[in-house]
């Protein structure tokens, strides 16, 4: 007898055929709409133990990326840390459930990796890599651009990947099959950033041409063209909530737009643009700036906060210490602790409360290294911090005393970036010797070493 399609995918309706999965079935609602319409029931269980995590109902049309959400949330995990298999081969989100050979009853397992399995990294020799953070191996190298990577990051929910190169383009990247899915191309000379929007739905570019570029990751169109510094923009950073996006330039001031309408909404006077400072805290409350000259930051405070004032954000403070170019500067993740990097050889720690008075602020610096220091931030529970320096170590710092916990020594060349793992066990840091390394806290063994790339890794990051 030859089967039709309706036949090959609905085995239960065949006269005399009952399978154990419609028998277990038979009476739920699911089950006998997915007999009734081009549905299939695909049961999820996790890899392993064999426990049921979900049965999801789904359009023969679907892609498995609706599979995998909804495996994601019956877990209570991020849609990057599900892997599907199904015959002992990985699902595919692009492909549909028809094509990727799911009929009705079809049992599908699901691997439940932990925030952080993966690590991606950027570098001068115009390719992002990505690697398992288990065990170092290289898993795809993002080759399609055709100069230096300048920025490479995952979108918050994990879901993608956005790189930027100094050749004038940026690329979205699905992080679950790694391909290219979208080129924002704004003819522009060269990119120097790129971020993401809380939401994952816009992404803010940086090219070399005094303005910033909003784009819808969906389409891959450009949403809007914030036009109005004097010089080049070097940083841009959206707010917690998604609706304003701070821009950092050469020019001396900092602007803050609407990311909706795409209109400058207030202007912040900056003198020490050289400073690589420009980030908003996680609760949205401050911004952090570069202040009066390149040695000082400053703080702002949401204008709502503090007194009725027209003012989306007004000036509340001044971290003045460093006898250097700060480079850059972080919050806690209470958001009442900053942490800055300065090319005087320090770091140092600041409270984060609406004061005017600057002596206040200052509570530790952190003395060791014996070059620039490049990089700083906080451990996910706020208790360390990690900083990099142009003298090829990474140092963990306690913030209760300031005293150096651990030197992590290793890398052969300037190390530009530093990150903790999200379970804040491991560091992840990059260096201009091309490699990054993956250290432990617990005893500072380098447990990993990405080789690959064949030019300065410029950053790395873990997955969400």
């Amino acid at each position: 007898m030859q089967l039709s399609w309706w036949d090959e995918a609905f085995p239960a309706a065949l006269p005399g055929f009952e399978s154990d999965f419609t028998q277990r079935n038979h009476g739920s609602c699911a089950f006998q709409a997915a007999r009734y319409s081009k549905l299939v029931l695909v049961r999820v269980e996790r890899a392993f133990s064999g426990e049921l995590l979900a049965e999801v109902p789904l359009q023969v049309s679907e892609p498995i990326a609706r599979l995998r959400a909804a495996a994601a949330e019956a877990a209570a995990v991020r849609p990057l840390q599900v892997q599907l298999i199904h015959c002992s081969a990985p699902l595919v989100d692009s492909q549909s459930a028809a094509g990727s050979g799911l009929k009705n009853g079809s049992v599908v397992q699901a691997v439940l990796r932990p925030p952080g399995a993966l690590v991606l990294t950027a570098s001068a020799d115009s390719t992002a890599k990505l690697w398992d953070s288990s065990d170092g191996k290289c898993l795809e190298t993002l080759d399609a651009h055709d100069f230096q990577v300048s920025a490479a990051s995952f979108s918050p929910d994990g879901s993608e990947i956005i790189t930027a190169s100094l050749d004038g383009t940026s690329r979205l990247w699905r992080t679950e099959d790694k391909t290219c899915f979208k080129i924002l191309d704004g003819r522009d000379y060269q990119v120097v950033s790129a971020v993401f929007s809380p939401d994952s739905k816009l992404v803010a570019t940086c090219p070399l041409d005094n303005s910033v570029k909003i784009w819808c990751t969906e389409t891959g169109t450009c949403r809007h063209a914030l036009v109005g510094h004097r010089d080049v923009v070097l940083l841009a950073k959206c707010s917690p909530d998604g609706l304003w996006i701070a821009t950092k330039s050469m020019d001396g001031t900092v602007k803050i737009w609407s990311s909706e309408s795409g209109k400058c909404v207030q202007t912040l006077h900056c003198p020490g643009g050289e400073a690589g400072i420009l980030n908003f805290s996680h609760d949205g409350s401050l911004l952090l700036t570069p202040g009066e000259s390149h040695q000082q930051a400053k703080l702002w405070v949401r204008g709502d906060i503090v007194a009725a004032t027209p003012d989306l954000y007004t000036p509340c403070g001044s971290l003045r210490g460093h006898l250097e170019q700060i480079t850059m500067g972080a919050f806690s993740p209470s958001s009442s602790m900053i942490v800055t990097a300065s090319v005087d050889c320090t770091g140092k720690l600041w409270y984060a409360g609406v004061t005017n008075e600057p002596t206040e602020r200052c509570f530790g610096t952190l003395r060791g290294h014996t070059a620039d220091v490049r990089c700083a931030c906080f451990c996910p529970e706020g208790v360390h911090v990690a900083t990099t320096s142009d003298d090829t170590t990474v140092r963990l710092w306690s913030i209760q005393d300031t005293v150096c916990l651990r030197v992590f020594a290793g890398h052969l060349a300037q190390v530009a970036s530093v990150t903790f793992s999200p379970a804040g066990d491991l560091l992840l840091s990059a260096s201009f010797d091309g490699t990054a390394r993956l250290w432990r806290l617990e005893d500072g063994a380098c447990t990993t070493v990405l080789r690959g790339h064949t030019g300065h890794v410029t950053s790395a990051s873990f997955s969400p």
